[in-house]
């Protein structure tokens, strides 16, 4: 739907392309038969079907009556809630969502660049090995989760990430691209769940909620920064200085760990228990 606005079929077949992802001609074809109104509505429908289905059959053991009395109880000031780990976690958040979302939006003109034949049939090969890096990071970062501290697994993450997106800027070939791109993918969508675990060492279960806000907003925050940045660097540097940029970012937070973590201890938060840490009274 992000493309359907366009009303000429060569824009809509760009526009399909720098999104990231390959879509056949015949999807043109069918936008054309039945309209931009259908599409919307049909994306419409399937978020309404989604919805339903989480509403039926998603089991949540949440109490209404007993979140009230909690926080009648939990009188907290803002001083305490946003503490310098909770302040120092978010800025981090507000990092990774600037450096994921920066390249987004250029990947098929790299794959372009480094490989001009047949750009939109490799753009997405790339993206489907981004996807399976992001699958594959679920399933390692997950169980990797329940068995070490997360702070020992970002760092290892940031570099991973940082090197990983460098190298992309440089591809010679689509082959180092496509390799570069699943490795970027694999350590970048384990950053953030990461951080989100960090974030429940350090804060009370009855506010979680606020604070996961907090963490989204900050993070989508990163979208709108690299959205107003990301035109200027590919004006002045290229394609490449687009993916420069991302890794220097993460290369960045990498330092930054050291306040984040001296924050955590602070707080008097065990951040080396793997089931997890609890507020020392």
């Amino acid at each position: 739907p992000s493309v359907m606005p366009i009303t000429n079929a060569n824009q809509v077949e760009r526009a399909i392309k720098l999104s990231g992802s390959h879509m056949p001609r015949r999807f043109l074809s069918l936008v054309d038969k039945f309209g931009y109104t259908c599409a919307f509505v049909t994306c419409g429908v399937i978020y309404l079907v989604s919805g339903l289905l989480v509403h039926i059959f998603a089991k949540d053991d949440f109490s209404v009556a007993l979140a009230k009395k909690q926080r009648a109880k939990s009188k907290y000031k803002f001083k305490e809630v946003a503490n310098p780990a909770v302040i120092w976690l978010l800025v981090m958040f507000l990092l990774i969502g600037v450096s994921t979302r920066l390249i987004q939006p250029y990947l098929a003109l790299l794959v372009e660049k480094v490989h001009a034949d047949r750009a939109a049939l490799y753009t997405g090969i790339v993206s489907s090995a981004s996807s399976l890096g992001g699958f594959f990071s679920g399933l390692c970062l997950g169980w990797l989760c329940d068995r070490f501290a997360p702070r020992k697994l970002l760092l290892p993450l940031l570099v991973i990430g940082g090197v990983s997106t460098a190298a992309m800027a440089y591809s010679f070939n689509i082959e180092m691209l496509i390799v570069t791109k699943f490795i970027a993918a694999f350590a970048g969508g384990g950053i953030k769940p990461v951080l989100q675990l960090m974030l429940t060492r350090i804060t009370r279960p009855e506010l979680r909620g606020t604070y996961f806000g907090w963490s989204g907003s900050v993070n989508t925050a990163g979208g709108i920064i690299c959205g107003l940045a990301g035109g200027s660097v590919i004006w002045f540097t290229g394609v490449s200085g687009v993916y420069l940029l991302a890794a220097l970012i993460l290369i960045v937070m990498i330092p930054l760990l050291i306040p984040t973590v001296l924050a955590m201890r602070k707080q008097n938060m065990d951040d080396s228990d793997p089931s997890g840490g609890n507020l020392k009274n």
